[in-house]
């Protein structure tokens, strides 16, 4: 908290606005202080949308390699260990979800060097499965592949990004990671109805 990082306080000590003890933005209304404002450039603006979404991304991958930090590579170089500029390099990573968070997910993860398996929902000649492969990455569909399979196409991974949002999920993930690989959840489940 006194370092400025309220995504990682829990003391409570902190306000942020729409997420704890401080309304959303009404930009037109609102004076916000200097720091927490990020300026986008007008190049962007039709895509700086994507920074929140893409934040979350950011965050656990940077959180999970700092997790893994001093660890050994699974292939053994070096250069490839989770706190090296080359990380990604020599890991494949499982993603669950074709939203936002899945395709820039895969998109950062193969920017990396990482070898990206997808599994989603939608079908595969679906727009999300043609920019998961123009991606270099490969696509599962849930109605090729079900969820009690999936380990027999994806192998063993190093790290697994949950961002479908499935409560069901869970259990047919934690047999697909390597040891010391990491299962990280950033999908929200749909609220059940009352």
């Amino acid at each position: 908290c006194r370092t400025g990082r309220s995504d990682l306080c829990f003391s409570g000590l902190y306000t942020e606005r729409g997420v704890y003890g401080a309304d959303g933005f009404m930009a037109e209304y609102i004076l916000e202080d200097e720091t927490n404002i990020v300026v986008v450039p007008m190049g962007l603006h039709d895509v700086a949308v994507l920074v929140e979404p893409l934040s979350l991304i950011v965050k656990a991958i940077a959180h999970s390699r700092t997790v893994r930090r001093g660890l050994p590579a699974r292939c053994g170089h070096d250069a490839h260990r989770w706190d090296r500029a080359n990380w990604a390099h020599c890991k494949r990573v499982l993603v669950t979800g074709t939203g936002a968070l899945g395709l820039l997910s895969t998109l950062m993860l193969r920017e990396a060097g990482a070898e990206v398996v997808v599994y989603g929902e939608s079908d595969a000649t679906s727009l999300q499965a043609q920019i998961v492969r123009l991606a270099g990455a490969e696509y599962l569909s849930a109605e090729d592949v079900p969820w009690e399979i999936l380990s027999d196409w994806t192998g063993l991974v190093d790290l697994v990004l949950e961002v479908s949002g499935n409560p069901a999920v869970p259990r047919y993930l934690v047999p697909l990671i390597l040891p010391n690989a990491l299962l990280v959840f950033l999908g929200h489940p749909p609220s059940s109805p009352i």
